[in-house]
């Protein structure tokens, strides 16, 4: 059953409170095993999920893929099994370690969330290959080109967050939504009112789109942080 943001939006009437602010009101709470903080039936968990979902699974890896000047490069999908390919500007497959397709172990189409966490989010901390081809920078900075582009889609179809089927914030997700979620809410972005009015400013687009690439960076450099 797909939880249709709006309806949400229609009933809550204060401004979303961080999804962390009982996992953190106490060191006590803290140091606890509690999950409450991610409870779905909290609307604020609700809410933040939906809007994690939505923005993946409406981005496109294309940016992702276009890595040393390889600007021609184009990424696609089979969304029946998330099997993906990358096609140079001649139509080659593309197999360089800067912008080869990768075996997905969670399909983009299906399950966006445990794909950022399970595919995309090893891929930004250590790229394709063994040896350097590309910087964490270079594919942070492309994926932010892609998350860009999802926002922008998003506004221009008008068609809502909603959250996906089955959804669970821990376990395969869970590095996806503490990234956009729970890390975003801590840097001071306020989701709810971004959700609702602001991604579609690009100031304020391009601004949450500059704290995320810090947030990014951030973990990368100091993955215990």
């Amino acid at each position: 059953m797909k939880f249709i943001l709006h309806a949400c939006l229609l009933v809550c009437t204060t401004l979303i409170t961080s999804v962390v602010a009982v996992e953190h009101a106490s060191a006590q709470q803290a140091n606890s095993t509690d999950t409450n903080s991610y409870d779905l039936s909290n609307p604020d968990v609700q809410m933040s999920l939906a809007f994690v979902h939505t923005l993946l699974l409406n981005t496109r890896e294309n940016h992702s893929h276009r890595l040393n000047g390889e600007v021609g490069n184009e990424y696609f999908i089979r969304k029946q099994d998330g099997a993906e390919a990358v096609f140079n500007i001649r139509g080659d497959v593309v197999t360089d370690c800067s912008n080869r397709g990768t075996p997905n172990k969670a399909n983009p189409a299906q399950r966006p969330l445990a794909h950022f966490s399970l595919d995309v989010w090893p891929w930004m901390n250590t790229g394709n290959c063994n040896n350097a081809a590309t910087s964490p920078q270079q594919r942070v900075d492309g994926y932010i080109k892609d998350l860009r582009e999802a926002l922008i889609l998003i506004g221009d179809t008008g068609g809502g967050f909603f959250v996906p089927e089955n959804p669970n914030v821990l376990e395969d997700n869970f590095a996806a939504y503490y990234l956009f979620a729970i890390q975003l809410e801590r840097s001071g972005i306020d989701l709810y009112t971004f959700m609702r009015y602001d991604f579609v400013v690009e100031q304020h687009r391009e601004a949450f789109l500059a704290n995320l690439r810090h947030i990014f960076l951030s973990e990368i450099a100091d993955p215990s942080s």
